[in-house]
């Protein structure tokens, strides 16, 4: 039994269902037809140029995202520019794309119960709940550790379980964690939410100045640890859900992750990163962050 681009959309919607997503956002069918028929797919964070020719070395003919292709109106495609050009390839390789962003950040089981799963936090709820929504729907996380962990040593924990070779992180390395709050991905516009629920350590992908410094004044700790390292777990879980269905209602398909999906930036320490002084602020811990920050 074969499955189209119109099947995979009815059963994404019962699992993250695309009203739940915000206002702003553009989860859905970016580029293809509801009755192609699909034997392939590809799950990837980014529909980027490195996913669509991945796709098509797979023979792929549906790629899954997180992030869309397609936010605003398009008013020209000019194939020289970068938007264009990933739309011209799609439909060059009659590859169709589905995205699932802020509603799956918001379901159950979508990308922040994923990540409160990697990072040992239990007992979750919506840091933000969504109205009319089932409970525990809703933007980002809010629950607690097994046990108090030392910052220094759950950054070492969360560093290893995301895969991520560096973090920025405001707090005593000393001090005690147990209540955390996270939000995958750009999470500063949470910040007062994660400030409001009195927590120990705010987790988030994309940090704000601004919020390092007011963190700094309240006492409470951040970890930026990457937009991509804390939303690619998702990748894996949507990879599996298709197998399952498609094991559950017959399908005919193959599915793969893309798993060596490069991440769009590479860490820098110059030659005299021993020697480096931002102002006249050394602590003892700049020498364990920025060797740390070489793998």
């Amino acid at each position: 039994m074969s499955a189209t681009v119109g099947d995979f959309l009815e059963i994404f919607d019962k699992w993250a269902k695309f009203d739940l997503a915000e206002s702003w956002d553009n989860s859905g069918l970016q580029i293809g037809d509801k009755s192609h028929v699909v034997q392939k797919v590809l799950v990837a964070l980014d529909p980027s140029i490195n996913t669509i020719e991945k796709a098509r070395s797979l023979r792929a003919d549906l790629i899954i995202t997180h992030h869309p292709l397609i936010f605003d109106p398009i008013k020209s495609l000019e194939f020289s520019q970068a938007l264009s050009k990933r739309i011209a390839l799609l439909l060059e390789y009659k590859i169709n794309l589905i995205s699932l962003h802020t509603n799956l950040d918001a379901a159950i089981d979508g990308v922040n119960d994923v990540l409160a799963e990697k990072l040992d936090i239990k007992n979750t709820v919506a840091l933000v709940s969504k109205e009319k929504a089932p409970y525990g729907t809703g933007l980002g996380r809010i629950g607690f550790l097994e046990r108090d962990w030392e910052l220094e040593e759950y950054c070492e924990f969360v560093a290893q379980s995301l895969n991520c070779f560096c973090l920025k992180v405001q707090g005593d390395f000393r001090s005690k964690i147990r209540k955390v709050a996270i939000c995958s991905g750009a999470g500063s516009s949470l910040w007062p939410n994660a400030l409001e629920a009195g927590v120990d350590l705010y987790i988030t992908g994309e940090i704000k100045h601004s919020v390092f410094l007011e963190a700094q004044d309240t006492g409470i700790c951040l970890i930026d640890a990457g937009h991509f390292h804390t939303e690619w777990p998702i990748v894996p879980k949507i990879a599996q859900f298709l197998i399952n269905k498609a094991r559950e209602l017959g399908w005919d398909l193959k599915v793969d992750a893309f798993k060596e999906e490069p991440i769009p930036f590479r860490g820098f320490l110059p030659s005299n990163w021993d020697k480096i002084q931002v102002g006249n602020y050394i602590n003892n811990s700049k020498e364990k962050i920025l060797k740390r920050s070489r793998h």
